[in-house]
Formats: structure tokens, sequence, C-alpha cells
């Protein structure tokens, strides 16, 4: 339910160019509801984060127990819509609070870009994308809905249903780790037999490794090509082929085991960092660093490669490695 403003408030807003009059826009589903997610706290957070920025907030509109998939469904959207004049900014806590449906949140979005005005979110900030070397409040041009490239279209929603996926898959996941089951690909020239839990070689494989014992590795490279996926028909790379082959030995010696890479840790292999637990940070902590510390590497002409730069003044005076370069290179000098 929209919440009452007084008229005098609107006009205030108005007179004031330099504070962006706000339209706050709260919602909770059912199911927010029953995890204990109030509007008056949406409400508290995002007066509080207008205060802070120095906007005035004109409009609350309230939608409670409803979805964000359909507009239709939601009176007090279609009111904020209908009053679009009125305000210079629509704010909501997070990106699926304004809409859970791609296509209505670009509606959404072109409409105020058309209109000129702002959509933020307290969680991602500003969700329309301005152009470059244009000004944040309030001069915002009207774009058409091919132009617009935007951070809810884009990143917040696909993230966001991602993460949902990811909860209601990586449970069922875990348990066919835990049973012995193979997860993610699986490895190349196999198979798994889900009557038996083992895996089976197939026959192209077998091909394979027959073709390569009678012809050779490039023989059998171009006997056997790729027999199904995106790249079908194509050769296989010698990389692959020796990883094939590496597969083929290990099934042999019985060796070939399901998620053998896996750790036992839960959200370990996440590509979720949220999801992570310290050890996968740790090991990110440790990646980032040494990472620092490549970039950091300088090259020598001889071709040593020093740590840093500070190291360079004593590889050139005592390094014989750079002696016998210099040497080199005044012999191949014509004088």
């Amino acid at each position: 339910m929209i919440a009452a403003i007084p008229l005098t408030l609107w006009i205030v807003a108005a007179a004031r160019g330099d504070a962006p009059r706000v339209a706050l826009y709260l919602r909770v589903s059912s199911e927010d509801q029953v995890r204990g997610w109030s509007l008056a706290n949406q409400e508290r957070d995002l007066r509080a984060h207008c205060k802070r920025k120095g906007w005035i907030v004109v409009a609350v509109y309230k939608e409670e127990g409803v979805s964000g998939l359909d507009d239709a469904n939601r009176p007090e959207y279609q009111k904020m819509i209908a009053a679009i004049a009125r305000w210079d900014i629509a704010l909501a806590y997070k990106g699926d609070r304004f809409h859970r449906n791609t296509d209505n949140a670009r509606e959404f979005l072109r409409q105020s870009r058309a209109a000129g005005k702002q959509v933020w979110t307290m969680a991602e900030g500003r969700l329309d994308a301005p152009d470059e070397g244009e000004a944040e409040y309030p001069a915002l041009q009207p774009m058409a809905s091919h132009e617009i490239a935007t951070s809810i279209t884009t990143q917040t929603l696909p993230a966001h249903e991602s993460l949902q996926i990811s909860d209601r898959v990586l449970p069922g996941k875990w348990t066919g780790k835990k049973a012995g089951r193979p997860q993610g690909r699986m490895p190349l020239g196999f198979t798994w037999n889900k009557a038996d839990n083992v895996f089976v070689m197939t026959a192209w494989a077998k091909k394979f490794k027959e073709d390569k014992e009678a012809h050779g590795l490039r023989e059998a490279r171009r006997l056997n090509p790729i027999p199904s996926g995106r790249r079908r028909d194509q050769f296989l790379s010698e990389r692959a082929a020796f990883r094939l082959l590496a597969n083929i030995d290990a099934f042999e010696h019985e060796a070939l085991l399901p998620n053998k890479q896996r750790t036992d840790e839960p959200g370990f292999f996440s590509k979720f960092d949220k999801k992570w637990p310290e050890s996968r940070r740790a090991l990110e902590a440790e990646r980032q660093s040494e990472a620092a510390r490549i970039a950091k590497r300088v090259t020598c002409p001889c071709g040593a490669v020093l740590k840093s730069q500070s190291g360079m003044r004593g590889h050139l005076l005592s390094s014989a490695r750079h002696r016998e370069w210099e040497q080199r290179e005044r012999r191949a000098i014509p004088w």
C-alpha cells in the first residue's frame, strides 16, 4: 500500500533541483515472509540510504506477498509507473525486488530511460547505464530498447537466477558424489553405466587405442575424428589425444575413479565466491599473491628472469650468463 505523501512535500521536493525525488519500492513474496524479510526492515534501510545521499523520499510503494515475475499482478508497481513524472529515482533494496523476469526488467528500464529517470538499488547501486560523460543526475537522454545494456538485465538477474539454480542443484550433486557417481564432465572417451556404477569405454576410444598401436598417434588422430558435440568431425588435438590415452591406461589399471580430483568440502569448486570454504579462499589468496609476484618479474635481454627490478643491478655486475651474452653481442656487431 502506498504511503500518504503530503502535497507540500511534493512541491518542496520539486523545487529543490539539487535533491533527487525518490520513490521507494518495497516487495516481499510469500517465501520472503517465511524467511522473516519484512517490508518494515526494507523501508528503514532504504530511508537511511536516502538520508546519507541527501535524497528526498516522496513516495513509498509496498507489495506484500506477491511475486516479482508478473507485473500485472502488482498494483503498487503499476502505481509507481503511472506516477513516473513525480519521482527522479526508483529505489529498491535489491534488483530482484523490482523484477525477477529479465524481459520485464528490460522494459522497466526502457520506460525509465525514456522518461529521464534513474533506477537504483541499495545492494547493487545504479542499474541503468548512463552514457560516458553523462551526468549522474538529472540529465538522462531517452534511449531505444535495443540500445540498453544494463547490469540488471545482463548481470544482476542472470547471476541471481544462476545462484538459485545452484542452490537447487548442488545438494543433489553432493549426494551423488558421496554415493560414488561422477559429477560434471565425463573423462574423455568414457561414459557412466548407472546400473553398475562403473565407467564404460566408448567404441571410439577403443578404436583410437587400436589405431594408435597399429599406425601411431598421428594416424590414429586422423582416422578417428571427434564423434559428437560441438567439435564433431574435427581432429583430436595432440594434447587431448594424450589425455584420452591416459584415461584408457587408468581404466585398464582400475585407476579411473569418479570425482578423483574433487574435494570433500562443500562449495570448494563453486563459481560463487560466497559459497567457498576457508580453504578455497586461502588458495585464491595464494594464487593472487603468486600472480602479483609474477607481475613484478623482470626479464633481462640476456634471457635471465629476475624477481624484481631491484635485482637488476647485481645481475648486470656479477652474472656470468650476462657477461657471456654481452660478449656474443659484441662479436655479432660489425665494426
